[in-house]
């Protein structure tokens, strides 16, 4: 049982602390930046892409560090999702990109269940 929350515990940290950097580092190629409907169509794309690749990461660290046990990576990918949006509806972004940002989550926590089985 403490290995499962320690493992989703790191997986949530891993995920937040890739989904922080890599979305500041994509918003930063913008000079002009005042929030998510200002940025260009291809650092939007980079944001989702950011959101799928802390999902994957996330979960993926969740089901090694908790001996290949699918539902700890369920618990940081469903995490992710619930972050994203708190960060949505705090920032507001266009529908198609919360929609495709979810989606992300979902199929990188997916994609990491079946990685590691």
């Amino acid at each position: 049982m403490l290995r499962s929350i320690i493992a989703v515990t790191a997986g949530v940290l891993l995920g937040v602390t890739v989904v922080i950097f890599g979305a500041f580092v994509v918003t930063q190629m913008t000079p002009d930046l005042s929030g998510l409907n200002s940025l260009p169509i291809a650092n939007k794309f980079g944001v989702i892409g950011v959101w799928f690749a802390g999902a994957f990461l996330g979960a993926a660290t969740a089901s090694v560090a908790g001996r290949r046990w699918a539902p700890a990576s369920w618990v940081v990918a469903a995490t992710m999702a619930l972050f994203a949006v708190s960060n949505f509806a705090a920032d507001p972004a266009p529908l198609w990109m919360a929609a495709l940002t979810l989606s992300g989550v979902a199929l990188g926590g997916w994609i990491a269940v079946k990685a590691t089985s």
